[in-house]
């Protein structure tokens, strides 16, 4: 009969934090009983938004999206982000600004020489090539991502086109 009990205890005590955490995602109890840290159920009723970037193409003479992946290899995704803040490695190679009715300029340096800048040019024609694209662009857009239930709503929020 003790043997029994056990079970219908360990039943009992655990049932209480599975209630609270069906009841909301915010009453989980520490140390966490019923999920590992970071796992949590999506409420159907809420909405998910994301910001995605995305490459562009011309294919066939239709824009097509460019798989991030094949086109930097073989440096990893993770990179992206840092590539897009430094504009591909597509910027002038320097900057100068001036302010109006000040004495002084600043100047912006960027980290690569036009040697550098031409090679970075070539490599990018050369995936777009083999990758069945125009090589003498390609486009950056980021997009706003709305998923609301069973609809997903993507809204172009910037774009870019970089001439090789």
């Amino acid at each position: 009969m003790k043997k029994n009990g056990l079970p219908i205890f360990v039943f009992f005590v655990l049932l209480i934090p599975f209630l609270l955490k069906h009841k909301s995602s915010s009453f989980e109890i520490y140390p966490s009983i019923v999920m590992p840290v970071g796992a949590s159920l999506m409420d159907l009723r809420d909405s998910i938004s994301y910001i995605t970037d995305e490459l562009y193409g011309e294919k066939e003479g239709k824009v097509q999206r460019i798989d991030v992946c094949l086109f930097l290899a073989p440096i990893p995704r993770w990179y992206f982000p840092a590539i897009i803040k430094s504009s591909f490695g597509l910027e002038p190679v320097e900057k100068v600004y001036s302010v109006q009715g000040f004495p002084f300029s600043m100047r912006n340096y960027n980290r690569f020489s036009e040697e550098e800048l031409t090679k970075t040019k070539k490599m990018y024609r050369s995936r777009l090539k083999a990758m069945g694209f125009n090589d003498s662009y390609f486009l950056y857009r980021r997009y706003a991502v709305k998923i609301e239930g069973d609809s997903i709503k993507a809204k172009k929020i910037y774009e870019n086109a970089y001439c090789l």
